[in-house]
């Protein structure tokens, strides 16, 4: 089952709902930040018990680790970058992190509980190769193909353009602590939060470093196809109007 995006026991961290307190939140997220540091620095990584944070850890607490950052006035700080950096090296996590501060935590929420009731149908159905699962998270869902939507720039309603600035500034921080190598995910995203914002010409340059860092990356495939065929997004033209 390891092509299941959530298995069984990871699902563990779904059973509590997202810590809501922002401050709670941030507590939580740094003391994880410093137990995946120290496992990894350790060379634990692949121990269950290690305390690293894996991709369902990472789906739980993206949201409120999204509005606790973008909340505060302060730069995060290099453990926190460590630590949303190697959130956003999991599939799905970056295009949650964009929908979550573009439109707002609900949606986002919804994608992830959406993604839960798929990965549950999965396991219900025996689904055991990619082809099978693979079939079963292309069923039609109104919550992805909505989230799809606003991701490829298909909807009238405004981005929140104050949480992109600072998800931008965010992102330049957790990326001048990585090797180039290791920056795809946020130069990517960059690559987004700029075309969302109408400046196609520093998004190109931000989806091509992300290319450049790792051409097979989901996200950087993604960024790098939508600024290639769509000039800019729908709620561009209705500002403009």
């Amino acid at each position: 089952m390891d092509d299941v995006l959530i298995d069984e026991a990871s699902s563990v961290y779904l059973r509590e709902a997202p810590p809501d307190d922002a401050r709670a939140a941030m507590r939580k997220v740094h003391q994880l930040a410093l137990d995946t540091i120290d496992a990894l620095d350790a060379g634990d990584d692949d121990d269950e018990e290690s305390g690293v944070l894996d991709l369902a850890g990472s789906l739980v607490l993206m949201v409120p680790m999204v509005e606790a950052l973008l909340g505060s006035d302060e730069d995060p700080s290099p453990e926190e970058c460590g630590v949303l950096a190697h959130m956003l090296s999991f599939p799905v996590v970056p295009e949650l992190v964009l929908i979550c501060t573009a439109f707002g935590r609900r949606i986002a929420e919804e994608h992830l509980r959406e993604m839960v009731r798929t990965n549950k149908r999965v396991i219900q159905r025996g689904a055991t190769t990619a082809a099978e699962i693979d079939a079963i998270h292309s069923e039609r869902s109104r919550v992805y193909e909505r989230t799809a939507q606003m991701l490829w720039g298909k909807v009238r309603r405004q981005p929140d353009e104050e949480r992109l600035v600072s998800l931008a500034r965010i992102l330049r921080r957790v990326a001048s602590h990585l090797p180039h190598n290791m920056r795809c995910e946020t130069f990517s995203m960059l690559g987004w939060i700029f075309w969302a914002r109408g400046k196609r010409a520093l998004a190109a340059a931000y989806s091509e470093e992300g290319r450049c860092a790792d051409a097979s990356n989901l996200i950087a495939q993604f960024v790098g196809e939508l600024i290639d065929v769509v000039a800019s997004p729908q709620w561009l033209d209705r500002k403009a109007r």
